[in-house]
């Protein structure tokens, strides 16, 4: 089928919406290789009511069960994003939930727990380096150590057993809800994903690594970030206190470190921001290449940053803060509040790009 056949077919299902046209498109894509045919089963599979015309089945429900288990037919990757889609099925019915901002980090300690184990796993399914499975595994190893205790209510269950990636945890989430919902969540995100040339769980990950990004620029001082955010909290004074604010920056939060943060079942919910404070040093270490005291100094603590466990990203902030105050002492104020600046301005003009946080 011709490119102008294809297009002719499109505007068609666009003009009219109809289940009908959609399933006519859908099966030319196929003919014409431009969709292969197994992502349209899968898609028939979740659900998607086009694609199950397009193959010209009958839409009749499977047991919620039995419908879970079949996606691991397609692939571990097709199963992990449908238990994504449940996961955040349940984390949209917790309350304060769209007060989060995109970041959706929480400062509850079980809330935190089950929140990163949600990021960490989308995380994972966007970059599957030894970084994001680590993280994932904590994650993972957290939420089942928890997970059938009564700490936690249904909906935060359902959260926790949907991103341990395993048909069974999926049927354990799935049954928090009524069938329909969770078929229409699992059949939109698949559909997406499958149909339609997009990465719902990348545009997330990518969403939160720009508001990172923007929310470390409005913490160190831009004001157009801060205007942005609407951000109203004052700039912190201390260079110390903005080296550790970069690992905690929600607008309108205080936070202090304390024996109870150390005790926290989940802190590597903020473990990627250990990128943003390495990234400040490393602009810190290029700012005194005349001074070989100073070069060697942050260089073994960029080294010791490195070398630091998993979870350890507030104390890799809290050691470049001090060196970054002390310096500041030893050499001048000015040259580290221009190098915050530039941090600053960079981290900006990213998130409006939309590239990552490392």
């Amino acid at each position: 089928m011709s490119d102008a056949a294809l297009r002719e077919l499109e505007q068609a299902w666009r003009r009219s919406g109809s289940v009908e046209d959609e399933a006519q498109l859908l099966a030319a894509r196929v003919r014409s290789g431009d969709l292969e045919e197994e992502r349209l089963r899968l898609a028939a599979h979740a659900g998607y009511p086009a694609a199950v015309r397009a193959l010209g089945e009958s839409c009749h429900e499977r047991p919620l069960a039995e419908w879970l288990d079949g996606f691991a037919a397609f692939g571990e990757e097709a199963l992990s994003r449908a238990s994504i889609a449940i996961a955040r099925l349940a984390w949209s019915r917790w309350p304060g939930f769209s007060k989060h901002p995109p970041l959706e980090l929480s400062y509850n300690p079980i809330d935190t727990m089950v929140e990163g184990a949600v990021v960490t796993a989308e995380d994972y399914l966007c970059e599957a380096s030894a970084e994001s499975l680590a993280l994932h595994t904590e994650a993972g190893q957290q939420v089942a150590s928890y997970a059938e205790t009564p700490l936690l209510s249904s909906y935060e269950r359902a959260v926790a057993l949907a991103t341990l990636r395993g048909a069974e945890q999926a049927r354990g989430a799935g049954e928090a809800f009524e069938r329909a919902e969770v078929r229409e969540a699992v059949a939109t995100e698949i559909a997406l994903w499958a149909l339609m040339g997009r990465d719902p769980v990348r545009e997330r990950v990518e969403e939160r690594q720009r508001w990172k990004l923007l929310a470390v620029a409005a913490h160190l001082g831009h004001q157009e970030a801060r205007r942005r955010l609407e951000w109203q909290g004052p700039i912190e004074a201390d260079i110390r206190d903005r080296f550790s604010g970069i690992v905690f920056v929600e607008p309108d939060q205080t936070w202090q470190c304390s024996d109870w943060f150390a005790g926290l079942p989940y802190p590597m919910v903020v473990e990627k921001y250990r990128h943003l404070v390495v990234e400040v040093g490393e602009r810190l270490l290029a700012a005194v290449q005349g001074s070989a005291r100073w070069t060697a100094r942050l260089e073994r603590a960029l080294e010791d940053a490195a070398d630091r466990e998993l979870g350890a990203a507030f104390a890799v902030a809290a050691d470049l803060g001090d060196d970054a105050a002390t310096l500041a002492e030893e050499v001048g104020g000015d040259l580290v509040e221009r190098v915050l600046a530039e941090v600053a301005q960079d981290f900006f003009h990213r998130a409006l790009e939309g590239q990552g946080a490392g």
